[in-house]
């Protein structure tokens, strides 16, 4: 193992977990050679690497002398680390996710947010099914067992958000069950879904100064007190102070309303104790909303997350919190690496090039385009007026159609 060379591209990702390479006290005190910590840098390493199933991890162990050095075993079989993600204590995986969405931040310490709409943080769950077979501890209904990631994603600029706080729960667990657990943060404007409708809840984040921004529900009521102007030929509809009755406290609330169409003719009603905003400005803090969908999809589209290898309870919960440590793993090397790349791409690169050499591998992220063509130029075509009555063109057949009895 002497010709290793000591700064690969992923040996350089997952010394960025600066975990301890030793056996852990309490948890690998009856563990022979396989700890804690190497079961989760091969887990994560898998992740990244989009490693399916426990045995091509197995194999990739057995042919990769960089990774048995760095994790200390030569060899593992597929039911250990099966029995280890079972025993992987989630305290410290929590430990370890809160440290990486620390290090990002800090990366970004003059960050004011996403232009002048300020920090946001759009909050929103996901579901992954399990087996209806092994998934009884996680029954809902109607055949239905599953696990849900109740996350709060942070931007603090324009370009990749990244979550800094998760829930796990079960499928039965609503959205209206975890919410206070996400929203802890007063410089924060939280952007919520129809899901977490609750005027007590709105009601006591506005004493407290929490800011949100809400999509109501059709059959949400509450009182008009003044409508304000709207320019015309705007998707703005409306724009009006309304209150809204606190059920717990017995009191109204004075909040905003604005009413905004998309592309696509589709309404949505907006309800903010954000006054200082136009209200296009929170019909555009609404649409940051969708940052969260496009991180559950980068999740599930890009690493193995959704395939569970065990489906034991603390399996599940563990297999969860590495493919969200693997995410902010990327997130911090694209964020310490020089290139233009997005996250996305920046993977693809990584997965090619991880037993390249560090310096070569930033190099390649950042050679110069040779391309010197302009490509292809398009060019303006005249506008054709149709027929009345089309004939048939070149190019169109009779359908084919084909009975067997």
């Amino acid at each position: 193992m002497g010709n290793i060379h000591q700064k690969t591209v992923m040996r350089k990702c997952l010394k960025e977990l600066k975990l301890h390479m030793g056996k852990l006290p309490l948890a690998d005190r009856y563990a022979k050679k396989l700890t804690i910590t190497a079961a989760i840098l091969l887990c994560i390493e898998g992740e990244i690497q989009q490693r399916r199933t426990l045995e091509d991890i197995q194999l990739h162990l057995a042919t990769d002398p960089y990774l048995q050095e760095l994790t200390g075993v030569s060899s593992v079989h597929a039911s250990t680390l099966n029995r280890k993600l079972a025993k992987l204590p989630l305290e410290y995986l929590q430990c370890i996710f809160n440290r990486l969405a620390s290090r990002l931040q800090q990366l970004m310490p003059g960050a004011k947010g996403v232009g002048h709409l300020g920090k946001l943080a759009p909050i929103d769950s996901s579901s992954f099914l399990l087996p209806f077979v092994f998934g009884d501890w996680a029954f809902y209904q109607d055949r239905t067992k599953g696990v849900k990631m109740h996350t709060r994603l942070l931007c603090l600029d324009e370009e990749n958000p990244f979550p800094d706080r998760i829930v796990l729960s079960t499928v039965g667990v609503s959205d209206q069950m975890a919410v206070d657990e996400l929203v802890t943060r007063k410089d924060l404007t939280y952007i919520l879904d129809r899901g977490y409708v609750n005027y007590t809840r709105f009601c006591a984040w506005a004493k407290d100064g929490i800011t949100f921004v809400a999509r109501l529900k059709t059959t949400n009521t509450f009182t008009v007190l003044q409508e304000h102007p709207v320019k015309a030929d705007t998707p703005i509809l409306r724009d009006a102070t309304v209150t809204i009755y606190d059920k717990k406290t017995k009191t109204h609330r004075p909040f905003r309303l604005v009413e905004f169409q998309d592309e696509k003719g589709r309404t949505y009603r907006l309800l903010t104790n954000r006054f200082d905003l136009s209200a296009a400005d929170v019909g555009e803090v609404y649409r940051c909303r969708w940052q969260i969908e496009l991180f559950f999809k980068w999740i599930k589209q890009h690493l193995t997350t959704i395939t569970f290898h065990n489906h034991d309870p603390n399996a599940v919960w563990a297999q969860l919190y590495l493919g969200v440590i693997s995410y902010l793993l990327c997130q911090l090397v694209h964020r310490q690496t020089p290139n233009k790349l997005t996250l996305f791409n920046f993977v693809r690169y990584l997965r090619h090039y991880s037993q390249y050499p560090w310096k070569r591998f930033v190099a390649i992220l950042n050679k110069p385009t040779e391309r010197t063509s302009r490509g292809r130029q398009k060019r303006k075509q005249a506008k054709t007026v149709p027929r009345i009555q089309p004939g048939r063109g070149k190019n169109e057949r009779e359908v084919v159609k084909i009975l067997v009895p």
